[in-house]
């Protein structure tokens, strides 16, 4: 005779829950069936909130709402426009289309790895979108050293650039810095020692005299690269960088990180430093650079140092090279136009900001995929059509693998 049923209850105590010969066994099964039609809701909710929230992030990026769009429309027609006009009458004048070797416009994109292939379409978007006299100081590393200089031999998009190839030299950088990040998998991103190529600059291109520009490798630019040159550095000021508090970005990510994001100002070390922990950051991976200053400054010690600081106290709660230059160009910068640093491009969609189609297509003039989805690795992402316009096939590796 059967004693317990398919739950492990005992006849006995299922008679004192539900008296009568089959109940027990029938109170089982409704357990169960209850017990799975729960579940069953809840994973059909799950999926469709997810499904619902990709629908909504699909096109733009984020919630977008009529307001941000209206907000947008106007920073970009109306205000920019202003903002811009009150100090382009001072602006050197943008070279033209027969630029002379002095009005060369020189810039620099490290890079190295499977990153590569960034590297090779930002160089390629700068130079179909201008006719201006442009030299690329390309950094890497050994093996990248190689892979460049046969990529652009044998890629005849890329056969007329006019460049060096520098190999970045790590003891510059041995035992300084140490990377920290609350996400595990980036720290690893965080530590690869062309990151800090920018503290460098003064002994990467020393014959570079003047104007100067950096840009990260998960960049493109679809506008003319002479406007960015052409942007004003305060005399005061060494560089020019985007604010995370900008205008365009005050529409469409109003949730802007602060220094607190970065600096951990619990240690007196870090508040001794004296900037507000509210403050806006900037980002550190495009900006025009004045050389002269850069060197007479001594910009790279300065960086240096804070870095090293950061090795025995642990002053930064994220990020590696980024900390150290919004500590030293702390009211050091001026105002890059946010349309030459679109960010957040290579977040989750669910956090890309709502920026509208009209916007990325016809008025931002560099993409900026920050995060970890780059485009040559999400073909969905948010602006991944426009990167795929400027990549140039990789003639090394085997053709399963490229684009």
């Amino acid at each position: 005779v059967k004693t317990t049923c398919s739950c492990g209850m005992k006849r006995e105590q299922l008679s004192l829950l539900v008296p009568g010969p089959c109940r027990p066994f029938r109170r089982c099964r409704v357990v169960a069936f209850v017990a799975m039609s729960v579940c069953f809701v809840w994973i059909i909710t799950v999926a469709f909130s997810r499904q619902s929230a990709r629908k909504s992030a699909r096109v733009h990026g984020g919630h977008e709402t009529a307001a941000n769009q209206r907000c947008l429309h106007d920073v970009v027609h109306h205000k920019l426009p202003f903002l811009l006009h009150q100090y382009t009458a001072s602006h050197p004048a943008i070279p033209q289309a027969n630029s002379t070797p002095k009005d060369m416009i020189h810039i620099v994109i490290a890079s190295n790895g499977p990153r590569l292939v960034g590297m090779m379409a930002l160089v390629n978007s700068i130079d179909k979108n201008t006719n201006a006299s442009v030299f690329f100081h390309l950094v890497t590393d050994k093996p990248g050293a190689v892979h460049i200089r046969l990529w652009m031999e044998r890629a005849s998009e890329l056969q007329r650039i006019k460049k060096e190839i520098i190999v970045f030299d790590k003891s510059l950088i041995e035992g300084k810095y140490v990377a920290n990040s609350r996400v595990s998998y980036r720290v690893n991103l965080l530590s690869d020692p062309l990151n800090f190529a920018r503290f460098y600059l003064d002994r990467l291109v020393p014959g570079v005299l003047g104007r100067l520009l950096y840009i990260d490798d998960d960049c493109i630019v679809q506008g003319d690269i002479r406007e960015m040159a052409a942007t004003k550095i305060a005399e005061n000021h060494v560089v020019a960088f985007s604010s995370g508090c900008n205008a365009i970005l005050s529409c469409v990510h109003p949730n802007a990180h602060h220094y607190d994001s970065y600096l951990n100002y619990k240690l007196d070390i870090v508040r001794k430093i004296g900037i507000p922990h509210n403050t806006c950051q900037f980002n550190a991976g495009v900006f025009a650079v004045d050389m002269d200053k850069f060197r007479r400054w001594n910009i790279s010690a300065r960086l240096e140092y804070w870095s090293v600081m950061n090795v025995k106290h642990h002053l930064f709660l994220e990020g590696a090279s980024q900390p150290p230059v919004m500590i030293v160009f702390y009211n050091l910068y001026s105002e890059l136009d946010p349309r030459w640093n679109v960010l957040h491009l290579g977040t989750a969609p669910s956090k890309v900001p709502s920026y509208s189609d009209d916007f990325i297509y016809n008025h931002a003039r560099l993409l900026h995929w920050d995060g970890s989805r780059k485009p040559w690795l999400y073909p969905k992402q948010i602006g991944a059509d426009i990167w795929r316009r400027y990549a140039v096939r990789d003639p090394v590796a085997p053709e399963e693998i490229n684009l």
